[in-house]
């Protein structure tokens, strides 16, 4: 048999943050953050950082989908760190709560 690779997507990190993003956490509209995976953590607090923004994360609940995840955020001061029972995209949108209407 033969092997074909091909490329499937491809990750470009942002250099900072999106001005959506940075209005957001200046008005305080973030309640949550969602982490999928420990190299976009570590990416996301950087610009958060460099934005000026770490302190911010104190009235942020952080999700990570697995421990791994959770550990790196424990650099910042979030409100909590949740981590899914398991890795996969469902359990860490459980971690969010109950949906109205649900």
């Amino acid at each position: 048999f033969r092997v074909h690779r091909r490329i499937a997507y491809a990750a470009i990190s942002a250099t900072a943050l999106p001005a959506a993003a940075t209005a957001a956490l200046d008005d305080g509209m973030v309640a949550a953050a969602l982490f999928l995976s420990p190299r976009s953590a570590e990416h996301c607090m950087a610009l958060l950082e460099r934005a000026g923004f770490a302190l911010a994360t104190a009235s942020i609940r952080a999700i990570a989908i697995s421990p791994r995840v959770a550990r790196l955020l424990g650099a910042m001061p979030w409100a909590s760190i949740a981590t899914a029972e398991q890795p996969e995209h469902d359990a860490v949108l459980r971690c969010l709560g109950p949906t109205i209407g649900h």
